[in-house]
């Protein structure tokens, strides 16, 4: 399936436009705000930062209950790293800590001296930041992608999507499993073609802010997936998506056991003037 950007030129990865919102077309994304790795500062934030990704692939392998896991390494403020992963609702264990190691890799790669990221894969989100972001909806970027093809009625296609996606925002908002996620289809045409659609959200968000946010997500659907057959848009903390086939399992897996504790961090390195670890991200600071 070919999707394709609805950005202006700008930027690689990131394009500002003078509305409320930044608009983005790319999975990973780093704010322009780096640090100086080769300060006492920069040299603990990095230190704080591959402890944080290590923690984070080290639990997305083990598989949380409901595939979500955040962590904060540091103690002083001026070098703590808050950091989360949260996997689709629909796959298993096995490919939940594939994804987020791969986006460990990514995110320090492309956002190596940056003091935020996020990175954003079908499978998997991971996001880091110098400031904590736990239990709250964040709706300050879009992250999108859209299908070059039109639905062929669009009408009734929309009209259905609107339907899907209403039952959407409230089964995911409300699902006991520990999950934050909600799956649907249904036929749109005389033929029996069939739409398919998710939504989700970090598991820490109550309630009430994740289908907050799956709403806002989903009020955006005609400006920027107008009348298209697939789409998907996604704020840090939530994200929905629909498309002509089936993309997801059918069923979820069963929940896993909890965690065991994080080992404890190792001591400090000494000063050196290596300023990267390698990986394919980038990064962002408020």
């Amino acid at each position: 399936m070919i999707y394709r950007s609805v950005l202006f030129s700008c930027f690689p990865l990131i394009c500002l436009i003078s509305f409320n919102t930044r608009l983005i077309y790319a999975d990973p994304w780093c704010a322009n705000s780096a640090y100086n790795p080769n300060s006492t500062v920069g040299r603990m934030y990095t230190d704080n930062l591959n402890f944080l990704l290590s923690i984070l692939s080290s639990n997305a392998s083990l598989a949380s209950r409901n595939g979500f896991y955040n962590f904060t390494a540091g103690h002083d403020p001026s070098d703590m790293v808050y950091g989360l992963f949260d996997c689709r609702g629909d796959v298993n264990p096995d490919a939940c800590g594939r994804c987020v190691a791969n986006a460990h890799g990514d995110i320090l790669k492309t956002c190596w001296n940056q003091t935020t990221a996020f990175v954003w894969y079908d499978e998997c989100l991971l996001r880091y930041s110098n400031e904590s972001m736990f239990s709250r909806a964040d709706q300050g970027i879009i992250f999108y992608r859209v299908n070059k093809q039109n639905a062929t009625d669009p009408d009734k296609f929309n009209q259905v999507l609107s339907h899907i996606m209403d039952d959407i925002a409230s089964q995911a908002a409300n699902a006991r499993s520990g999950k934050k996620f909600a799956i649907k289809e249904e036929d749109y045409s005389p033929f029996q073609r069939r739409l398919y659609a998710l939504g989700q959200c970090t598991p820490d968000l109550s309630s009430l802010d994740c289908e907050n946010c799956l709403r806002s997500a989903i009020s955006q659907i005609p400006t920027y997936c107008k009348n298209r057959q697939g789409c998907r848009l996604a704020f840090f903390s939530c994200n929905i998506r629909y498309e002509l086939y089936k993309f997801y399992n059918s069923t979820s897996p069963a929940p896993e056991p909890a965690l065991s504790p994080p080992p404890t961090p190792p001591p400090p390195l000494p000063p050196s003037n290596s300023t990267s670890s390698e990986g394919k991200f980038q990064f962002l600071t408020k």
